[in-house]
């Protein structure tokens, strides 16, 4: 199929219900099946059809279009559940959960788990020889890159369809930083804790980010924009992000309103009068 009949193909299912569940469905189904590999480092190689077919599918207007509208939904729906809601129930949790990093305390039954096989399976583990060891964090590194762009151009597809579609995404990119503010904690000490994100997911999250930050890097041609970025957005009433519990150097929190964590339109900031390159 070429990719002009892809565009129209697209453009037709998401004028109806059933065309925009059936395009869901399809996304739901190729990012499960990049998820069900079980070992990071063959993601290409086992799942490179799946992960082409999704690189095809994100940058369509339409396809983008609609999966605003899925991201809508989970932003209401994590407010009734906890911070983890994100890395169990998002339609890009398969590609933001592809990690090696291990949450708690390691030990030899943690580390039969297949997802480390890509290590513990090398020859004379773990005294590993060196080029071994690299040729295993190339296939690996390319896996994990593949899936942040993946997730990065659907963001970025979105964010080129302008209001609201704009404010959805940037909503639940603030969700997913806030409702895991416990993580930044002086309690927290890397320990696998309850109803937060795990840190491979954050850590892959934040990999996205970074990417969408681009444009203000020092060595980037258009940052020249970094100058346009509005310091007190963080202490504006319009600032997207949530600080409930905003951690202090005494090992203690300050404790906020918790009523506005239960309304999504705290995250949409729909009168924000901040530009967007100040709340990307």
């Amino acid at each position: 199929m070429s990719r002009e009949m892809l565009s129209q193909v697209m453009e037709a299912a998401g004028k109806t219900a059933q065309g925009k569940t059936a395009v869901t469905h399809l996304v739901n189904f190729s990012c499960q099946k990049i998820k069900s590999i079980k070992k990071p480092d063959e993601l290409v190689a086992e799942a490179g059809q799946f992960i082409d077919a999704l690189s095809l599918l994100f940058p369509q207007p339409a396809v983008a279009a609609i999966l605003s509208e899925t991201l809508s939904n989970e932003l209401e729906s994590s407010l009734s559940n906890n911070a983890s809601y994100f890395e169990r129930g998002s339609i890009f949790s398969p590609l933001l959960s592809v990690t090696t990093v291990i949450d708690g305390t390691v030990s030899p039954m943690l580390l039969k788990d297949p997802k480390y096989g890509c290590f513990t399976e090398l020859r004379n583990f773990p005294d590993v020889s060196g080029s071994e060891l690299d040729s295993c964090c190339v296939h690996l590194q390319d896996g994990l890159h593949r899936c942040h762009d993946l997730v990065y151009s659907a963001i970025l597809r979105i964010l080129k369809l302008k209001s609201p579609r704009t404010s959805v995404v940037l909503g639940w990119l603030a969700a997913i930083m806030s409702l895991n503010e416990l993580r930044a904690g002086p309690k927290f000490r890397g320990q696998k804790t309850q109803g937060i994100c795990s840190d491979g997911f954050m850590l892959n999250i934040c990999a996205v980010l970074l990417q969408l930050s681009k444009p203000f890097h020092s060595f980037s041609p258009s940052a020249r924009k970094l100058g346009l970025i509005a310091c007190d957005y963080t202490s504006s009433p319009s600032c997207r992000l949530l600080f409930r519990n905003e951690p202090c150097l005494a090992s203690g929190y300050i404790t906020g309103d918790e009523e506005k964590v239960t309304d999504p339109k705290r995250f949409l900031a729909p009168e924000s009068e901040f530009k967007f390159t100040t709340e990307c």
